[in-house]
């Protein structure tokens, strides 16, 4: 099997530019992740309430008396 060779292999400089790219990505990926834990904490606080309505109706609705 031969070894193949790239005929110009990646020069520090271009290899630190990609690094830079992901780190920056990277970091974006965390704040979007941030907003969306955010978010769905929010949501689930608000179906939590929704959910404690809905269980108060079906108690008042299987006894209205007590």
């Amino acid at each position: 099997m031969e070894a193949t060779q790239t005929a110009n292999p990646p020069s520090f400089e271009t290899v630190w530019a990609i690094l830079d790219r992901v780190s920056k990505k990277q970091e974006e990926l965390v704040e979007s992740q941030k907003e969306t834990d955010r978010i769905v904490r929010g949501n689930a606080y608000e179906i939590g309430k929704l959910s404690k309505r809905m269980g108060e109706v079906i108690e008042f609705m299987v006894a209205p008396n007590q």
